[in-house]
């Protein structure tokens, strides 16, 4: 038995490295460390109306508890980054200040596409971005993606997932106008509505990035 304490702990160390991140409270603990870091790097920025339609990115690695059986990062994990990319919009946005007064902000439903595989250990950034609000719902464009900045559309830089949730802002009796929910928050001169084909004269992008947006959407809506 002493010979076979070693390869044991050895073994079980491995199997506690590989599954980190799928340990209890492993999810919570990165969603409040991702709040916790942009919250404190953007603490003492007022509200500015650029930062609404301006692309805010976080870099991760695929590690070995991502991967489905083709060594490929699972679909499903897809959901879990996208969910750390909107906590640190929400948080760059001041969106807190509306969960302070009551208002939840409410995931309605999610679309995703996926274009090319992510590896084991490989680095990539999610860029999220708001691209579409209403009366109803607001909808965010997220783009998974090498590099370390936020997408630029080009040939070379073809993004390995692309995904378009909407969120709603509900208190216990009703639904909140995205547009008064962004005025709670500081943006007073937001505008009424926002739809994709006008994201330029909001987030001052060029006309390839527009076309760009416009059509990762439309191929988004057709899945």
């Amino acid at each position: 038995m002493p010979d076979l304490l070693g390869p044991l702990v050895s073994a079980g160390g491995v199997l506690l490295a590989l599954n980190l991140k799928s340990l209890p409270l492993a999810y919570h603990a990165r969603f409040i460390a991702e709040t916790a870091k942009t919250y404190m790097e953007n603490r003492k920025k007022p509200a500015n109306i650029d930062q609404l339609f301006a692309v805010h990115s976080t870099s991760f690695r695929v590690f070995f508890d991502d991967l489905d059986y083709n060594l490929h990062m699972n679909n499903s994990c897809y959901h879990k980054y996208a969910d750390y990319g909107r906590v640190s919009y929400a948080t760059v946005t001041k969106m807190e200040r509306c969960l302070t007064d009551g208002v939840n902000f409410i995931c309605a439903g999610s679309i995703a596409r996926h274009e090319r595989a992510l590896s084991p250990l490989q680095r990539f950034t999610l860029s999220t971005r708001l691209v579409e609000y209403d009366d109803k719902c607001i909808r965010l464009l997220q783009v998974f993606h090498p590099g370390k900045s936020h997408y630029v559309p080009c040939s070379s830089d073809r993004p390995f997932a692309i995904l378009l949730s909407k969120f709603v802002f509900r208190n216990d009796k009703s639904t909140m106008r995205p547009q008064d929910a962004f005025r709670h928050a500081g943006f007073i001169h937001a505008p009424p509505m926002l739809k994709p084909e006008d994201i330029d004269a909001h987030c001052g992008c060029d006309k390839q990035e527009k076309n760009s947006i416009t059509d990762m959407y439309n191929r988004l809506l057709a899945v």
